[in-house]
């Protein structure tokens, strides 16, 4: 172990002409950092081909600390072999060659000719220029692709900048390049070396991965990096294209929170921006592919202003089109006092020491549905309804599914004035503006498969008796949030429905079940669960004195 020493810059410079392995021979140095230089080369056995060679020089010199950096290096480019596409720089070989007495590691891949986008950039500095909205959009749907193509491989790229991006002259497409797998080497072979000697000194200086202002948290503070933090990377990369200036100049690095920006964007452009941006990787979108598909809507929504500046005033009244008709909201007046049923027997059968209420105030996350049955059931982080999709909606579930309530109530209020008309995204809406907070809950079974213009009539009623009520304040001060949930109309699906509501604590009834049948084939369910019932549509005489926890349509009229 005496031949690990002080760590120091290598020396090794290769000059124009010199020849590696008989084949590849130097032109000149296109860059270097703390751990390699890069060097532009001419391919012999290829017709002289020009080819990138990137010389692995550690900061480490000692035959045990050389060994593991290759190690360790070779293991990564093993990594950058497996990736082939189009945008990516094709890996060629790794070798390693001899150069004054001192052991050195090269890897070879494809030369791409173009100009990197840092270049690009100045150049229009200098006219008074940066890119447009539309060419960063452009830009975005040609990288995204890329993204989701090495994380659907198993690696993160760290380092995106537009240093990092080129536009190949070829087919003016943009290509990935220098991922950081040799940063990252060079911290394993650190931190091993460490863990097997550790007494020894050896600096990390210049081994943080990523660029100051273009690294989330998570990577700077960390060295911590998931899919999401390559997302982050390019939305600062994009900021940076629109605004001519670098991160620090934008951004408050104790918070990592943006400042306004003095750019004209969409609001959905400004809005995708800002979810990539979020300092939390949960609050950002879950892949690339999920940026993609919400670029796609850009132009499709018309959206208003970003959730991040305008704060949603639950106390304003609705416009027009996000009223349902009269007829519907006359409808929903027959849901009131179902749902002050389901309160009040709450509260009558918990003093009678039944346990129906166990847990009244809740918090959102304490949900506890079996996973079999986890698709037909959703607060607002999934659409259940097909025939009642729109690009906003499709975005405002998966920003309730991240926990980013704000502006998944701002998204369900856009998909309300395209599809004025949607129930599920009026019950959606008034979850995500309870978000974490305090509340009742209910549950709405419906048939959602079997007769969708009945599920769509009953969400209806309940709906609009769940916005009254918010509206009106809510319940003993308390919000009123609405689960729903799919049974298709189905005895035995409705009963597994009917066992994982009844072992929710949270919910406090029941709205539902359809038909006759299902509800009686729920009904000891629910009594032997100690959770209370209404079928707004069962007429079953059957039903009555079933159970004083099933209640249903004849005995609420009488």
């Amino acid at each position: 172990m005496g031949d690990i020493k002080q760590l120091r810059t290598t020396k090794t410079l290769l000059s124009s002409g010199d020849i590696l392995r008989a084949r590849y021979r130097i032109l000149h140095q296109l860059g270097h950092g703390g751990f390699s230089r890069t060097y532009l080369a001419e391919d012999i056995n290829r017709f002289d081909e020009l080819c990138v060679l990137k010389q692995f020089a550690p900061q480490l010199k000692g035959t045990f600390a050389l060994e593991k950096a290759q190690e360790l290096f070779e293991r990564e480019a093993g990594v950058l072999y497996r990736l082939k596409h189009l945008q990516i720089p094709q890996f060629r070989q790794l070798f390693r060659h001899k150069q004054q007495d001192e052991g050195h590691l090269f890897l070879v891949q494809d030369y791409v000719e173009g100009t990197t986008y840092h270049a690009l950039l100045n150049q229009r500095l200098k006219t008074g220029n940066k890119f447009s909205e539309a060419e960063v959009k452009q830009l975005l749907t040609q990288v995204l692709p890329i993204l989701e193509y090495i994380h659907s491989m198993g690696v993160i790229h760290r380092d995106i900048s537009p240093d990092n991006l080129i536009l190949r002259s070829q087919d003016e497409l943009p290509v990935l390049i220098d991922f950081g797998c040799i940063k990252e080497v060079e911290i394993k072979t650190q931190s091993q070396i460490r863990t097997i000697i550790p007494n020894t000194s050896i600096s990390l200086v210049g081994t943080a991965l990523g660029k100051t202002g273009y690294s989330p948290p998570e990577q700077a503070e960390r060295g911590i990096v998931y899919a999401h933090s390559d997302l982050y990377a390019l939305a600062a990369t994009i900021v940076v294209l629109l605004t001519g200036k670098e991160p620090q100049q934008s951004i408050d690095l104790d918070g990592y929170r943006w400042h306004q920006r003095e750019i004209n964007l969409s609001p959905k452009l400004e809005w995708i921006l800002n979810t990539m941006l979020a300092p939390s990787p949960s609050d950002r979108f879950g892949s690339a592919a999920e940026v993609l598909k919400t670029l796609q809507y850009i132009d499709v929504v018309n959206v208003a202003p970003s959730p991040h500046t305008d704060k949603i005033n639950h106390s304003q009244p609705r416009s027009p089109k996000k009223i349902a008709a009269s007829h519907l909201l006359a409808k929903s007046l027959f849901f009131l006092p179902c749902i002050a049923i389901l309160l009040f027997a709450g509260y009558t059968f918990k003093t009678a020491n039944l346990e129906v209420v166990r847990q009244k105030i809740f918090n959102s996350n304490s949900s506890a549905i079996n996973t079999r049955l986890q698709d037909r059931l959703s607060q607002g982080e999934k659409i259940l309804i097909p025939q009642a999709i729109t690009p906003a909606k499709e975005m405002a579930v998966a920003a309730f599914a991240r926990g980013n309530y704000q502006d998944a109530a701002y998204l369900f209020e856009t998909s309300l004035e395209a599809e004025a008309n949607d129930p599920e995204a009026l019950i959606y809406l008034n979850n995500a503006r309870i978000g974490r907070g305090k509340s009742y809950s209910i549950a709405v079974s419906i048939p959602i498969g079997s007769d969708v213009n009945a599920a769509q009539e009953i969400l209806r009623g309940v709906a609009q008796a769940q916005d009254r009520i918010d509206r009106a304040g809510g319940i003993n001060s308390l919000p009123l949030k609405v689960h729903i949930v799919n049974d298709d109309n189905d005895p035995a699906i409705a009963k597994q429905v009917a066992q994982s509501l009844g072992k929710d604590r949270s919910i406090l009834g029941v709205v539902g079940h359809y038909a006759s049948d299902v509800t009686l084939a729920t009904a000891s369910i629910y009594e032997a669960n100690k959770l209370v019932a209404i079928s707004p549509v069962s007429t079953s005489v059957e039903l009555t004195d079933r159970s004083p926890y099933v209640l249903y349509q004849v005995r609420i009229i009488n």
